[in-house]
């Protein structure tokens, strides 16, 4: 049986492949991951999903804040 990270994985596939890795939704499912991964003591690769998620917001929103100006 497949466990939850695998099959959290694999929920999220068609919503990467749809909108790409750089989609604020796609980082929203990545940080689930990293939250996942910290919680079950996994710090190294919970720490990897944190900051490609901070990369995708940080990029997404200042464009998005700029756009305002």
């Amino acid at each position: 049986m497949p466990n939850s990270e695998t099959m959290f994985k694999e929920s999220r596939r068609p919503t990467l492949v749809e909108l790409g890795a750089a989609h604020p939704q796609v980082a929203a499912s990545r940080l689930n991951l990293a939250i996942v991964n910290s919680l079950q003591g996994r710090y190294d690769k919970a720490r990897a999903l944190f900051e490609k998620t901070l990369q995708v917001c940080h990029r997404h929103f200042r464009t998005e804040l700029n756009r305002d100006v």
